[in-house]
Formats: C-alpha cells, structure tokens, sequence
C-alpha cells in the first residue's frame, strides 16, 4: 500500500470517529450556518438583475452565464445536512429566503448525483430535478440516498453546471480535499471538462467544523500538513465551514 493511500485512509478512520460525535442538533446547526454562508457567496457571484451568474474561476476569466448547481444528497447521518441548501434552493424560485442573499439567486438548475445504475463501475452523472416533492419520491440507493430512476434523461452535459457542491470527509486550507474513496467525484469532472473549450465548474466543498484539518499524524507514514493528495485528486476552489469562508486558491479565508 502506498503511503499517501494509507495516509487517507488513516485520516478517513479519525474524521469518521470526530462526525460520529456531534449528535443531530449540533450537526443541523452548524449545516444551516454553512449554508448561509454559501449563499452569501453565490450571492456574490450572481448578478440579481439579468439572472444570470459571473464565475470566475483561477483558470478562467469571468463569464457569464445561467445559474446551474450540482449539490449532493446528504447521507442518513455522519455529514453535513444539505436539505436546508436544497430547500432553500426551491424557495428562491418563489420568495426570499432569510437565508443571506439567496433573494438574488432566481432559476437555479439544480442538479444531483445519480451513482446506482452501475456501482461496480463507480460512475457517476448528475440529474436536473424542480422540486422537493420530486426529489422525495426519488428510490434510495444503497446508502439511503434518494436517486433519480434510470427513467429520468435530464443528465448534465458538458457546461450545464457552473457550481459543484462538493461533499468529503475532511479538507484544507490549501483546497485538498478527502472523499469517501471512489472517485465519483474526480470521474465527474473529468467528464464534464473533457472538452478543452468547456470552462470547469466553480468547486465548493462544504464541511462541519472537525473536518478542517491541519497538521497531522500518520503513524507510520510520519507527520503531514493538511490532506494527502494524489495526482488525481482535484483541489477546491472554496472550503465552506460553519465559521469561515476559505478562498483556497488565495489561501484568504473570510
């Protein structure tokens, strides 16, 4: 075993233990105060009066064009709750939400993950649904996650996402980012980037405060800093925690 992969591995064990932890009211908490802050930053890059969003992005100069939002569904337990950020999605079609700017962010395409039609292969698409009510009638996976039927064709192309919420197990301030092991993520963005004249998504990781990580002790592998990464792996462009919004491409935090 390489020492980067048993370093993940290591890291996986210790943050799974630290979620396991927070009981269901500090979790809810601290996700509706991370998704305050996401909107606080979409509200940042969306342009209220012609609907339509200006990313930019570290390899990219600015652009502009219509809001598309992949967000992941969040497991039963041992992550960060998103159904304050969807629902607060769906209400922003109709009213302002309290949550801060989220008034600004009308005729968002939302978009989630759809891993079961072939979990051998750990591929993954992502599929554009319109409401709460659609994503509840939606079977689980086997993780209890609601997931899109094979019936449903409305798949992201190529461009159709500009903002990728990104789930992990643990992050850090440089973007390194720790996912649950297969890769579903990193094959996504491959796909939709394989087109050198499609621009890559915006990548916003959303974490709970334990899974910020700083120096840390491998064991055998020694004493790191931060996340081990491969060559695959792909850094974020934000980290959004309960407390901080962290630009890691600039390694400023807010």
């Amino acid at each position: 075993m390489s020492c980067v992969r048993e370093q993940k591995q290591v890291l996986r064990r210790a943050v799974r233990s630290r979620l396991r932890e927070l009981d269901r009211e500090e979790l809810l908490r601290q996700s509706t105060a991370v998704w305050d802050r996401v909107f606080a930053l979409l509200g940042d890059i969306v342009q209220p009066e012609s609907g339509v969003v200006r990313v930019s992005h570290p390899s990219q100069n600015a652009r502009k064009q219509p809001l598309g939002m992949g967000i992941f569904l969040s497991m039963p337990c041992g992550e960060i709750d998103t159904s304050p950020g969807i629902s607060a999605v769906f209400a922003s079609h109709v009213v302002s939400s309290p949550l801060t700017n989220i008034h600004s962010i009308r005729d968002v395409s939302l978009y989630i993950p759809r891993v079961g039609l072939d979990f051998e292969a750990c591929d993954m698409d992502m599929v554009r649904v319109g409401s709460v009510e659609e994503l509840t009638s939606f079977p689980v996976n086997r993780w209890g996650i609601p997931e899109p039927p094979k019936s449903n064709a409305a798949v992201a192309r190529p461009g159709n996402i500009n903002v990728l919420i990104m789930p992990g197990v643990a992050f850090d301030r440089s973007g390194g980012r720790l996912g649950q092991g297969k890769g579903y993520y990193d094959r996504f963005i491959e796909k939709m980037t394989a087109d050198p004249g499609t621009p890559p998504p915006l990548l916003v990781a959303v974490g709970l405060d334990c899974q910020l990580i700083g120096e840390w002790d491998y064991g055998n592998c020694s004493t790191g800093k931060g996340v081990p990464i491969s060559e695959h792996d792909r850094p974020m462009d934000y980290v959004v925690l309960p407390n901080e919004t962290i630009k890691c491409e600039a390694t400023q935090s807010s």
